[in-house]
């Protein structure tokens, strides 16, 4: 039986591809999974935690107070916990905790490089982007199984990294199968059109709410529904008052419960994402996490061709691709005459939600342990 070993650098409060990964883990039939989280950044306490299962059930528990001043602390990585660690698999989800697996695992164990994102350029400072992607080209050399969250970030890795490990694997960050809901008519009886992310410049929320604008202004019957927070939040506050006074554009702030955020965008009807085309930015290379969220919910998507599967969205799942030289007049235009079509709406809403089945998180690890066990089984033949 199996033992794996999962590292990784966390946000406290935010849950991650690291507690999902090792909870599926436990709930599987594997001998023991040990974990190893340290503070990503400042909002994340001086700790680093480790906890072994074995056959799903805590072992052992230990935190560890550090010193704590990221980026330069992230060298007591290296250091913390203080003790020998045994395991067959060894899963990393950044480069830093890559290079550290190396250094402690067994010769004889497999390593995998667990991403889940991807930037061309890590940081502005040249130097200490530098720094980063050499640690990363002498992590990839000595990888065994490279999984990325998207085709497109696995072909740019290896271009700039210069290699290709033995095994590879396409991992996207997925949904539960609590966050589906199925599309239902009565959504268009009063139509809500949701923006679900960060209010700031990289999704372009200006652009959002002209759009919220210009399809309250045409169609009283509709709302307009902002999920998330971010710098420019108050500032559309007040741009848009007159409608949020009235109830026609509703901002719901952060939302932390995910069986909220499920029940908001279960009531929509249609969802916009109006991506930046940043090639700096991970979604060049990545499909975000709300598109998921989107076709869970049965959403038709009107959005920009800047994820990679965007054109797939639009040939599979019903989506609109637009630009933002389309105008937020065109975009309103094209929500209202799908709200207005009953037909057209719910062959799309359930496209989209057929498409966002692909996307839940247990297909997606079993799929992806498929390939690590093909890894494994060729290393033990060895």
């Amino acid at each position: 039986m199996t033992k794996f070993v999962l590292m990784a650098n966390i946000v406290d409060g935010f849950e991650s591809e690291f507690e999902y990964l090792a909870h599926y883990l436990c709930n599987q039939d594997v001998k023991s999974v040990c974990t190893v989280s340290h503070p990503l950044d400042r909002r994340s306490k001086a700790v680093t935690a480790y906890r072994l299962f074995i056959h799903g059930k805590l072992q052992k528990s230990k935190v560890s107070r550090r010193p704590h001043r990221p980026p330069l602390t992230h060298i007591f990585d290296f250091v913390f916990p203080v003790k020998f660690i045994r395991g067959d698999v060894w899963i990393a989800f950044n480069p830093v905790q890559a290079a550290i697996a190396r250094l402690r695992m067994n010769r004889k164990a497999l390593l995998v490089h667990w991403a889940i994102d991807f930037v061309p350029q890590k940081s502005m400072n040249r130097f200490i982007n530098n720094c980063y992607r050499s640690l990363e080209r002498f992590m990839f050399r000595r990888v065994d199984v490279q999984v990325e969250n998207s085709r497109a970030a696995l072909e740019m890795r290896q271009k700039l990294l210069g290699r290709k490990p033995a095994f590879e694997a396409i991992a996207p960050i997925g949904v539960f199968e609590a966050d589906f809901v199925t599309p239902f008519l009565e959504r268009l009886d009063t139509p809500k059109v949701v923006y679900f992310g960060s209010i700031d410049e990289r999704n372009d929320a200006r652009f959002v709410a002209d759009v919220a604008r210009q399809l309250c202004n045409t169609d009283p019957a509709i709302s307009f529904h902002f999920v998330g927070s971010g710098p420019l939040a108050e500032m559309m506050k007040h741009q848009l008052s007159d409608l949020v006074e009235g109830h026609r554009i509703v901002f719901h702030g952060f939302v932390r419960d995910q069986a909220v955020i499920t029940k908001i965008l279960g009531e929509c009807a249609v969802a916009v994402a109006p991506f930046l085309d940043n090639d700096k930015q991970f979604t060049k290379f990545a499909d975000p996490q709300k598109i998921k969220y989107y076709l869970a919910a049965g959403l038709p998507i009107f959005l920009t061709d800047v994820p990679p599967n965007a054109q797939d969205l639009a040939k599979r799942a019903g989506c609109t691709l637009l630009t933002k030289q389309d105008g937020a007049n065109m975009w309103a235009d094209q929500i209202l005459l799908l709200t207005k079509s009953p037909s057209e709406w719910s062959r799309r809403a359930n496209l989209a939600f057929q498409v966002g089945i692909e996307f839940e998180r247990t297909k997606i690890y079993k799929r992806t342990l498929g390939v690590i066990g093909t890894a494994l089984m060729e290393r033990s033949a060895q």
